[in-house]
């Protein structure tokens, strides 16, 4: 083999490393952003449900009332919310989950 093809041959052998580790690495990066986002709307429920509390000494039942009451938006488009209501004075169970694409 020519050194010109030799030489040609490893730059795409690199570049197909760099490619892969860049596609590797944006992968890990959205599952990363996704969990973080996934927290951040949990922190928001919590906080929506905590303010309710505050103001009326009692939990919400369920996600509708901080939608209606609160100004709460959910996306139900992209997201599954688990909220369970234990009891008047108990904070809720409160979970996001990634609809799956």
């Amino acid at each position: 083999m020519k050194k010109a093809s030799r030489n040609a041959v490893l730059l795409l052998l690199s570049l197909a490393v760099i490619i892969g580790c860049a596609v590797f690495v944006s992968g890990l990066l959205d599952q990363r952003v996704n969990r973080d986002r996934q927290q951040l709307l949990e922190e928001s429920i919590r906080n929506y449900a905590v303010q309710c509390y505050a103001l009326e000494g009692e939990y919400p039942k369920d996600l509708k009332y901080l939608e209606d009451n609160y100004t709460l938006d959910l996306n139900r488009d992209k997201y599954v919310y688990h909220y369970k209501f234990i009891g008047s004075n108990l904070v809720p169970e409160i979970s996001v989950f990634e609809k799956e694409r």
